[in-house]
């Protein structure tokens, strides 16, 4: 019998278990989180346990803590005595850092794959899990050399998601996310605490679906974003960088009153926007 192993057990954590039961019915799910809030999802889970007591007995194993905590985690199993063809795995949102912590286990003759499914919600812990959050969604994998069986093995248990699966390299993932992930959490959070800072309560109050909807993912877990911030740090700097040049530009065709270039600004946001709503490459 397959035996799924969950070191954190959140919004991500339990979507997952929720697709795999779905798709696997018969598969064990035993899950280990500090947070007694995720035992909202208790119906789910077959066993409880405290951080990696009886991990040996796991098949599979997923990782799904903030990513500090993953890269934790991951030096910890070199240690352990995990079972012949365990296979472990992670759903943490940068890769570089992820796959570097992995280095040990995998000399051991463990194997393991990086993954990453691109979804989420402001909402967040267990109680607010559900199996279709990945449906129609990119996850990518990032898989060593040597592990080609492992991922395929992980894309069948996983298959319930609905997710796109897609291999690339850790360096491409980072640079991949920074800017369509964490740039974005930073912009979004900046301009909540502009507006809430700027306005009282009452004013604050009178934002329509635009702003809510632009400083969303504000809502989202600070100390996992804090995690994905320490560990993606080069990639986010750069793309952060690049986004100040653009801001200074815009900055500077206000103050010059050039109305054609915000125009081709705003011409080819709405055009790019566009191409991902018809999914267009």
């Amino acid at each position: 019998m397959e035996t799924v192993f969950f070191k954190g057990f959140g919004l991500i954590g339990s979507s997952l278990a929720r697709a795999i039961r779905a798709a696997h019915p018969a598969v064990r799910i035993v899950a280990s989180d500090p947070n007694p809030v995720s035992r909202a999802a208790g119906e789910l889970v077959d066993e409880w346990q405290a951080g990696f007591a009886e991990v040996e007995a796991a098949t599979v194993v997923v990782l799904a803590s903030p990513v500090t905590q993953i890269c934790a985690d991951l030096r910890q199993l070199a240690t352990l005595p995990l079972a012949k063809g365990t296979i472990v795995t992670d759903v943490g949102s940068t890769k570089q850092g992820v796959l570097a912590a992995a280095q040990t286990l995998l000399a051991r003759g463990i194997a393991f794959v990086g993954g990453h499914p691109m979804a989420g919600a402001p909402q967040t812990g267990a109680a607010n899990g559900r199996a279709d959050l990945f449906s129609g969604a990119r996850f990518f994998q990032v898989v060593p050399a040597g592990q080609e069986a492992a991922a395929a093995r992980l894309r069948t248990l996983f298959a319930g998601c609905g997710c796109q699966f897609e291999q690339l390299t850790a360096a491409e993932h980072d640079r991949l996310v920074a800017l369509l992930s964490h740039l974005p959490h930073l912009l979004a959070s900046t301009l909540m605490n502009q507006a809430a800072e700027s306005l009282p309560p009452d004013q604050l109050q009178a934002a329509a679906g635009g702003f809510r909807s632009t400083t969303r993912i504000a809502a989202a877990d600070p100390a996992m974003w804090t995690a994905i911030m320490e560990e993606n740090t080069p990639a986010i700097s750069a793309a952060l960088a690049q986004y100040q040049e653009e801001l200074a530009q815009i900055q500077a065709a206000l103050q010059q009153k050039d109305w054609a270039s915000l125009n081709e600004l705003f011409a080819k946001g709405q055009a790019n926007h566009r191409r991902i709503e018809r999914k267009v490459p």
